[in-house]
């Protein structure tokens, strides 16, 4: 068996002591480092990490941007999640879910603002009164049409037959909720440089959508403008289609 303190006390000085400090003639190097007076390697060491800073352990080193790297980028903008919500009727609630865009991209929001502007001028065209309410519920509706995967219909007609059915059923405000608040955010941030550069009519729509709240979807004044809307486009859809 071996006898530790035997072993110990064979054991010296010099076998602490780093052969190069030791050539330098300091016999009292184990003491100096223990006192944090020692003037050898590790003063060194230590000025040479201060110089640093440690860049070289943290500084990422730069990676070709290639397309394989673009497509992983947008592939992470792209992702999708379901969201889950009660739908009440007739007395009961039934448990639905949608799948909803995690991020608005940048050519997402503009097909949605570029088809709002197109159908806005539609109605327009067939010289259609647009009141109060309308505008808002209808932007809501196109943000709902593409950043979900509900299908909506393409014409303008059948688009205020949908959003009359989900303004009635309470499900456009819904629906809008499930959006996260920033994704809403980067959609208005784009309506107002629109709004500078293209479109009056964008300014008034970014009070009113960041003013909306249920109580103004739910309320019956503005369904009945909107039901009035709907009525003239179907008609002006009908005299349209038996001149053909």
């Amino acid at each position: 068996m071996v006898n530790d303190e035997k072993d110990l006390d064979v054991v010296s000085e010099e076998d602490f002591v780093d052969e190069d400090v030791a050539q330098e003639g300091n016999p009292n190097v184990i003491e100096d480092l223990i006192q944090g007076e020692a003037e050898g390697p590790i003063e060194e060491a230590d000025s040479q990490l201060d110089q640093i800073g440690f860049e070289d352990e943290d500084q990422a080193e730069a990676e070709k941007l290639t397309l394989r790297k673009i497509k992983e980028y947008n592939e992470v903008l792209e992702q999708k999640e379901r969201v889950e919500f009660y739908v009440e009727y007739n007395g009961k609630k039934e448990l639905v879910y949608i799948t909803v865009d995690k991020s608005f991209t940048k050519s997402n929001i503009i097909a949605c603002l570029q088809e709002y502007m197109k159908k806005i001028d539609v109605l327009r065209t067939k010289k259609i009164e647009i009141k109060d309410g309308f505008m808002e519920m209808y932007m809501i509706f196109q943000i709902i049409k593409h950043f979900t995967d509900l299908e909506m219909p393409k014409s303008i007609e059948n688009q205020l037959v949908v959003m009359e059915r989900l303004i009635n059923t309470g499900l456009l405000f819904q629906i809008f909720t499930q959006f996260p608040q920033e994704e809403i955010d980067k959609l208005l941030i784009e309506v107002n440089t629109i709004n500078e550069t293209l479109s009056e009519n964008f300014n008034e729509l970014e009070k009113q959508l960041k003013g909306v709240d249920q109580n103004a979807i739910q309320n019956g004044f503005i369904k009945e403008q909107v039901k009035e809307d709907i009525a003239k486009v179907e008609s002006e859809a009908i005299t349209d289609d038996s001149k053909e």
